[in-house]
């Protein structure tokens, strides 16, 4: 996965990230993501958009 925050932090901007992870191992030799986890993020980002464009 990659993200712009390193770049926004380094202007001034804050940043919030969210997304699936398995915090354990995150960035390691046996990097995963449960299944349950992406759907509940995929969720998430769906009604949080629905949400914002005032649809739900």
């Amino acid at each position: 996965a990659s993200s712009d925050a390193r770049t926004f932090r380094s202007h001034g901007i804050p940043v919030l990230q969210y997304g699936p992870a398995e915090l354990a191992t995150i960035h390691g030799f046996d990097e995963r993501v449960r299944v349950e986890d992406i759907v509940l993020a995929a969720k998430t980002y769906a009604l949080t958009t629905l949400r914002y464009v005032g649809v739900a």
